[in-house]
Formats: structure tokens, C-alpha cells, sequence
């Protein structure tokens, strides 16, 4: 009876001090698997930082560059050069639009509030064309996050629509309405930007710049563009993509 009580203690001791051992290995697992964790924070933070930074440089940049182009208009009187200038202006400044909103600390660096987007560039397109003011450029979007790499195209096809209404459309001085709107209908994102001028005759030149900028950005979004008549006269474009994360 002796020797199986001494048996058994022998055997206790020993578990309790394989348990010690194995709850010390576990205790520096434990240790070192928190230090990997704090370092990757660390190293996460850091790398929004200089993501924010590097926004926030190529928004200023960009903002430079478009001031360049303004005051290179104001020394230009050839009318079609002049409307070249503001045309480039207008693309230069919605990339810097999406640097912005990048780089606001809400969000997470990797997709663009729609609404907001095309909130700015409507802003900034009224501000460029504030000499043409009676035209009324009015904006509705859906809620929606666009992956920060489909809102480049997305931002300079608007701009390249928007800007050949203003150009064409309300040619010798006319009034009228210009309405961009976003929204989600099946699983698929739609825009649409519709004025009441003279017709959409013009913006569909065969081989014009701007029908092939707004083709190749529809490509870049996996979507398509149409060009049509609007209900009650003038154009209607409908820009047709795949919504993706």
C-alpha cells in the first residue's frame, strides 16, 4: 500500500512539473505572439500614416498644378485652347478630389463615398464654369463605396460628360439643367447624366476625344456607355458598370 501511495505521488510530481513546463513554453508563446501583434499594429499605423501622407502630397501636387493651368488660361485668348486648358483642369482637380477623400481620417484609404465624390466634383465643375451661370448642374447619388482604383475612371468619365455638357450643350448663351445621378439597380451601378440643351448630336462626333475617353474609362470599369436622346430634348448619357470591392 506504501509503495503504490509513493507510486502515485511520484507521478503527480512529475505531471505537475511537465504541466509547469509546459505551461512556461505556453506563457512565452503567449508572450512573444503578443509582441508580433504589437509590432504589427505598430507597423500598420505606421503604414496608414505615410498612406495618408503620400494623399495628402499627391492631392497638393495635383492642386498645383491645376492653380498652373489656371493662371496659363488667363494669359490665353485663343478660345479652343482656353477650353482645352479648363477641360484638363477639370480631370486634373477630380484626381485631387479622391486624394482628399482618401485621405480623411474616416476613412479606411481603400474605397471612395460616392456621394461625397461626386458632390466635390459638381462643386469644383460650377466653380469652373461659374461664367456660364445659367446653367444649373444638380447631383443625386445613391449610397455607395467605390474600390479606391475603379474611382479614378469613374471620377474622369463624370468630368468628361459633365464638361462636354457645359461646352456643347448651351451653345450661344442658353439656360438649362444638367443632372448627374448615381444609383444601384441590380447588383450593377448606374450613372446617368442628362441635359435639356440643343441635342446629343454633339457629343457624338465619330472619333472625337471625348467619346473616346469615356469609352475607354466605361472599359476601365468593366461597363458600358450610351449616348441617347433625353425625353423632352437634349442628351442622356448612361455610364453601365459592374460594382466590385
Amino acid at each position: 500500500h506504501k509503495r503504490t501511495e509513493d507510486e502515485l505521488e511520484r507521478r503527480v510530481r512529475q505531471r505537475t512539473a511537465e504541466l509547469a513546463r509546459a505551461n512556461g513554453i505556453l506563457e512565452v508563446e503567449i508572450a512573444e505572439r503578443t509582441k508580433a501583434e504589437a509590432q504589427l499594429m505598430a507597423s500598420l499605423r505606421e503604414k496608414e500614416v505615410l498612406l495618408r501622407e503620400l494623399h495628402h502630397r499627391v492631392k497638393n501636387n495635383l492642386q498645383i498644378v491645376s492653380s498652373l493651368l489656371t493662371l496659363q488660361a488667363g494669359q490665353i485668348t485663343d478660345k479652343a485652347a482656353k477650353e482645352a486648358l479648363m477641360q484638363s483642369r477639370a480631370r486634373i482637380g477630380a484626381l485631387a478630389q479622391i486624394h482628399r477623400l482618401l485621405n480623411q481620417e474616416e476613412n479606411d484609404g481603400d474605397c471612395v463615398d460616392v456621394p461625397l465624390l461626386l458632390a466635390d466634383l459638381c462643386t469644383n465643375l460650377r466653380s469652373l464654369y461659374r461664367h456660364q451661370a445659367g446653367i444649373d448642374l444638380q447631383c443625386e447619388a445613391a449610397a455607395q463605396q467605390l474600390p479606391a482604383n475603379l474611382a479614378v475612371p469613374f471620377s474622369l468619365f463624370t468630368v468628361e460628360v459633365i464638361t462636354n455638357c457645359y461646352r456643347h450643350a448651351f451653345r450661344g448663351g442658353r439656360w438649362g439643367t444638367i443632372k448627374v445621378r448615381s444609383a444601384i439597380e441590380d447588383e450593377r451601378g448606374i450613372l446617368t447624366v442628362r441635359d435639356n440643351g440643343i441635342g446629343f448630336d454633339s457629343l457624338t462626333v465619330t472619333g472625337s476625344m471625348g467619346q473616346q475617353l469615356m469609352s475607354a474609362f466605361a472599359e476601365q470599369l468593366g461597363g458600358s456607355c450610351r449616348i441617347t436622346q433625353a425625353e423632352g430634348g437634349g442628351s442622356l448619357v448612361t455610364l453601365d458598370y459592374i460594382l466590385r470591392r
